[in-house]
């Protein structure tokens, strides 16, 4: 009995089992047949939010994706998004392999492919943000500007047709989506940035830009699908969309507070909002020309009206205050927000006192500014620009205000309204106003600069010569500055610069102009004055400069100064003549001695011979620096066998000046023998030189054994790494020692005779040759030539020159081609001037020739091929 109550009881939970197998296997049937009966939609999405984007975990959202969703739910449709570019989705669209697009703009060129939706998802226009620097309000100013814009956008498109229509031009900067298009002009690779309005209100925030008022293109985003493919899925989708956009609590509703917050969608006639969008473009592009605004506004007119709300909404959001008013400026209809910001006042109390605005404007500005406005309400609207004028503030506060006024006409071209705009430019005109006197004022002590000192010195030229009055120029050089800079820096410089610039101004009166003319140098100007009365005032300003004291970190410093000074009469006829006397006479103050006034005079000869070659000085370095030095050439040929190969060239230097006019070696050499300039000068040829031979060998490799000469100062005896720099030279360029011969002066060599033969000694042994040049004019003594290793003598040209009409020279000539043959040395005559001077120095015995009669100097560029062939080899 106990088994049957068992195998019973084992019966019904097999029996419950089996039920509840085959319960679980029809549900399992019944949803693989829903599943099956889905409608599997391929959907394109793109970056476009909040319509439509990636998010950062990957995830597909916007406000497209939250309504398709739910309609997705209603339907069974199964999604299958396909995520690219903009361009990419929509070319799939076309080519049939993704079944929808979503947030695509309506155009109807597009509509002759594709079908859409009837019911807009949204709707959206074209904007323009820019750069905070640039100024941008109109279409006008984007000519010439760099606009950054997304690629194949709607938007790009009517934005570029546009510029054309206008025969404006611009470089267009592409960029994949609206974010990096803002992006491009907060890192200042663009000016501006096309974008569309809903993208600019979520993302601007983000970017340094602001925005242009330039708005363009209403359209309207919806659903898309290839032409005839998917009616049912975009029918569908109108009806869902029609019934949530009707429902405060539906997908849609919902979605758009949560994407786009106050832009929440309200629903406008399509004639309103149109009307509003084509009256602010006409209003912004009316200032390029009113004959094309005319025509524009008549083709516009009849496909586009404008949305009264959506037209506020667009010019509160401007940087500028908007108004529009009558003809005849009694009445004002409308005035942005930002008119209460700017002036002060309500816009409830300009409606109903329309002058009340006026009252506000500076009084000195009035007056102009109320005949302007008489101008243009007669009907003269022709230039839309104001004089600049303007407001006090309640607080009382200036503000700069820049105004324009545009018409607004009707179908029939009358003016029937008057919109304007005004622009806050006060922190413009602060910064024009710090150009402005930056322009003419030192930076570090606020005197007068040296552009505005010269000003004043050629007024002051100009009326001594008018006005047979005179009038004194101070030259002011501060002596043992350099002090304060070298043991305290800079910043110490500078603040002694900045008490002495007020010591020295609290000093001067009306009739005074001081100037810091840069560095430690100041420059004075006493107008209607005479010489007792300048020198009088330059040892007061000497007095009080060597009185004063300047005290940095514990430390105190004292400075004197030495004055130059000048008496500006109808004599001087340029300002440069003038400064250049005031230079000169302060260096002769620091020559004496310094802390001194020393007063020009003509007869000052020497003082014009060095301030000649302290010009000289920072020319030089200014030559060096850049490079302006040019290589010369001259062939030095022989006169016993006319018929060899064994041509020489001397290698010459020149100077470029400034202006491109070539300087001859006599003009500047001695200047830079004086200041110690010729080291650079040597390491320059010596440099060059190689260089050209190096270049010359590689394309010709020539023939012979020719030898480059090249003139050595005497400076470098006794500069210790010249030796080093020419081996170094050698080894860079490849040149044979061999090929080059360095001339010293005769002067040069015996004045120091040990480090002479020393230099000479290192450098022949490597296998240079040497020369010894302008034999005849020094210290000449036949017995130095025992003590100087040298190859060549290079007679001084003033025996030369007169050759054939002194026997004395001759004599000389011949008594040193005897002397310098029994020392095994080849003779060298320069200066030689034609054919019968070459003859007679052969019949001599002079080896070689030299001369204007031989060859004039050519720039290595011009020299005879045939000698270039030859130079370079040293073989």
């Amino acid at each position: 009995m106990k088994n049957f109550f068992i195998f019973q009881s084992i019966t019904i939970r097999l029996q419950v089992f089996f039920r509840l197998a085959i319960i679980s296997l029809s549900f399992l049937a019944l949803s693989n047949a829903y599943a099956e009966r889905q409608t599997l939609l391929r959907v394109g999405v793109f970056d476009n939010k909040p319509i439509v984007f990636k998010d950062a975990n990957g995830a597909y959202q916007g406000l497209s994706l939250d309504v398709l969703e739910s309609i997705a739910k209603e339907e069974n449709w199964k999604i299958e998004y396909k995520h690219g570019p903009w361009k990419s989705v929509f070319a799939q669209l076309e080519a049939g392999k993704i079944d929808l697009l979503v947030g695509i703009a309506y155009k109807p060129e597009r509509a002759k492919f594709l079908d859409y939706t009837s019911e807009t998802l949204i709707s959206n226009w074209g904007v323009v943000y820019k750069d905070p620097s640039a100024k941008v309000t109109s279409l006008q100013d984007l000519n010439g500007k760099r606009v950054a814009m997304m690629t194949q956008s709607i938007h790009s498109r009517v934005f570029k047709r546009m510029m054309k229509e206008f025969d404006f031009d611009f470089t267009e900067v592409s960029v994949p989506n609206y974010r990096e298009a803002l992006k491009s002009v907060d890192s200042k690779n663009a000016d501006a940035a096309v974008i569309n309005r809903v993208m600019s209100i979520l993302n601007a925030a983000d970017f340094h830009v602001i925005e242009t008022g330039v708005i363009f293109n209403p359209v309207e985003v919806r659903y898309a699908s290839q032409k005839g493919r998917h009616a049912h899925v975009l029918a569908a989708i109108d009806r869902h969309l029609s019934a949530q956009k009707k429902d405060p609590s539906s997908v849609y509703n919902m979605s758009l507070a949560k994407w786009l917050g106050s832009m929440k969608k309200h629903v406008f006639p399509v004639w309103i909002y149109a009307a509003g969008s084509i009256l602010f473009l006409v209003l912004l592009v009316l200032s390029i020309s009113n004959y094309i605004i005319r025509k524009k506004v008549l083709h516009r007119t009849a496909e586009l009206s404008e949305s009264e709300s959506r037209f506020r909404q667009l010019a509160e959001n401007i940087n500028e205050v908007f108004w529009i008013g009558s003809p005849d400026w009694s009445e004002v209809f409308y005035v942005s927000p930002l008119y209460e910001k700017v002036w002060g006042n309500t816009r409830s109390s300009l409606y109903e006192r329309p002058v009340s605005w006026f009252e506000s404007v500076h009084p000195d500005d009035q007056e102009k500014l109320r005949n302007e406005i008489k101008i243009k309400s007669s009907g003269d609207l022709g230039q839309p620009q104001f004089s600049e004028y303007r407001l006090i503030s309640k607080e009382g506060k200036i503000i700069w205000i820049s105004a324009r006024a545009y018409p607004i006409r009707d179908a029939k071209g009358k003016v029937s309204k008057i919109a304007g705009i005004a622009e806050d430019v006060t922190q413009r005109k602060k910064s024009e106003e710090t150009i402005r006197f930056m322009a003419y004022h030192d930076s570090l002590t606020k005197l007068s600069n040296r552009n505005a000192f010269e000003y004043k010195l050629l007024a002051a030229i100009e009326h001594a010569r008018t006005h047979a009055e005179n009038h004194v120029l101070m030259y002011i050089d501060l002596d043992q500055f350099k002090v304060v800079n070298d043991t305290c820096g800079h910043s110490a410089g500078d603040e002694m610069l900045r008490n002495l610039a007020n010591m020295l101004e609290s000093m001067t009166d009306s009739d005074t102009t001081l100037a810091r003319l840069g560095g430690d140098e100041f420059g004075m100007l006493i107008e209607n004055t005479n010489l007792e009365y300048g020198i009088k005032k330059a040892h007061e300003y000497l007095d009080a400069i060597q009185l004063f004291r300047f005290i940095w970190e514990d430390r105190k410093f004292s400075v004197g100064a030495s004055i130059g000074l000048v008496v500006i009469g109808d004599d001087y006829k340029a300002m440069s003549e003038l400064l250049s006397a005031a230079d000169m006479a302060c260096y002769a103050a620091k020559e004496m001695g310094r802390n001194r006034v020393h007063v020009y005079s003509d007869d000052d000869a020497d003082l014009l011979r060095r301030h000649g070659e302290m010009q000289w000085v920072s020319r030089l370095k200014s030559a060096i620096e850049e490079d302006r030095f040019v290589l010369y050439q001259q062939i030095i040929a022989p006169l016993q066998d006319r018929n060899n190969d064994y041509t020489h060239c001397e290698f010459l230097i020149r100077l470029l000046d400034e202006d491109g006019e070539l300087i001859q070696p006599g003009h500047f050499l001695p200047a830079a023998e004086r200041f110690d300039l010729m080291p650079a000068l040597d390491r320059w040829v010596v440099k060059n030189v190689f260089e050209y031979l190096a270049d010359l060998r590689k394309r010709d490799k020539g023939v012979g054994h020719s030898i480059a000469f090249i003139n050595l100062s005497g400076h470098v005896l006794t500069d210790e790494g010249f030796i080093d720099f020419v081996l170094n030279e050698f080894d860079k360029s490849g040149l044979s020692p061999s090929s080059v011969c360095f001339e010293i002066t005769e002067t040069a060599a015996i004045g120091n005779l040990q480090k002479a033969n020393d230099f000479i000694l290192r450098l022949r042994k490597e296998g240079c040759y040497f020369a010894l040049d302008d034999f005849g004019t020094g210290m000449s003594s036949f017995s130095y030539l025992k003590s100087l290793p040298v190859d060549f003598l290079k007679i001084d040209g003033s025996f030369i020159q007169g050759l054939l009409d002194d026997p004395m020279n001759t004599s000389i000539v011949d008594a040193i081609a005897r002397v310098g043959h029994a020392a095994n040395l080849k003779i060298i005559a320069e200066w030689v001037e034609n054919e019968a001077v070459s003859e007679e120095l052969q019949k001599i015995g002079i080896d070689f020739a030299q001369g204007y009669g031989i060859q004039k100097p050519q720039p290595v560029s011009l020299f005879d091929l045939s000698a270039q062939s030859r130079l370079g080899s040293g073989q």
